[in-house]
């Protein structure tokens, strides 16, 4: 998929992707996607190898820099799939990706398993400015995919609109949606350059710090002793090692 080479794709917190390349050989099937450098959780129904006919045509991709405690999946089945997000200031979000085949198919329509992973919420909005095309091939155009939101989220959008930057002839236009909401992201990990450390400073600290081997005697002394020579060595790296 051509958009997942996008280096501004690597900002973006979620991807909902419809039609995903499914490795057949896999057991369960899987997808995946090089080019975003393992960045994202991939989030695909799980389903079994002989089962390819039916497999999933909806995933989430969430990024790595999202608390994993502040989020969850469920697999309605292979046509919808939810995403529940708890924000820091706004309460729980749900998002659905919904693949639906429409009218025209002799499945039946994903809008009534939309209706009973929604129940009770209602009165959505409609995000896309009207007469967005969102699907393009040789001389047809038209707006099949659709984005909708609670009044309460649609409030809150900043934009929603097609990437056509990020169309490179693919029948379904990239779709952004950008929202005023504050999602809860891992604190950045902070490496030290140890081969950089000040080890006469270093050293000093530790005596400073009145680290020294004490006598162990029993388990409690040796995880005293264990935590408070952690704790020394943090301290004294936060002076005589610089981070990366």
């Amino acid at each position: 998929m051509y958009l997942f080479g996008e280096s501004e794709v690597q900002n973006y917190d979620i991807l909902a992707i419809q039609e995903s390349y499914i490795n057949k050989h896999t057991d369960p099937l899987t997808t995946y996607s090089l080019a975003l450098k393992g960045s994202f959780h991939i989030l695909l129904q799980p389903t079994p190898k002989e089962e390819y006919k039916k497999r999933p045509r909806v995933c989430f991709y969430v990024n790595r820099g999202l608390d994993l405690a502040t989020w969850e999946v469920q697999y309605h089945n292979r046509d919808l799939s939810t995403l529940i997000l708890h924000t820091a200031a706004h309460g729980t979000i749900h998002i659905h990706n919904i693949y639906n085949l429409g009218v025209n198919s002799n499945e039946e329509s994903i809008i009534s398993a939309l209706q009973t992973a929604m129940a009770p919420r209602a009165q959505l909005e409609q995000l896309l400015p009207p007469g967005t095309i969102t699907y393009e091939r040789v001389n047809a155009k038209s707006t099949i995919d659709l984005v909708w939101a609670s009044h309460n989220l649609a409030n809150r959008v900043v934009s929603c609109d097609t990437k056509l930057e990020w169309w490179y002839g693919a029948d379904h236009v990239p779709i952004s949606t950008q929202f005023d909401l504050t999602a809860i992201h891992v604190p950045p990990l902070v490496r030290k350059q140890w081969n950089a450390t000040d080890w006469d400073l270093f050293l000093k600290l530790m005596d400073i710090y009145n680290w020294h081997p004490r006598e162990l005697n029993d388990n409690e002394a040796i995880n005293e002793a264990i935590h408070y020579l952690v704790e020394t060595i943090n301290q004294a790296a936060e002076q005589a090692t610089p981070t990366k």
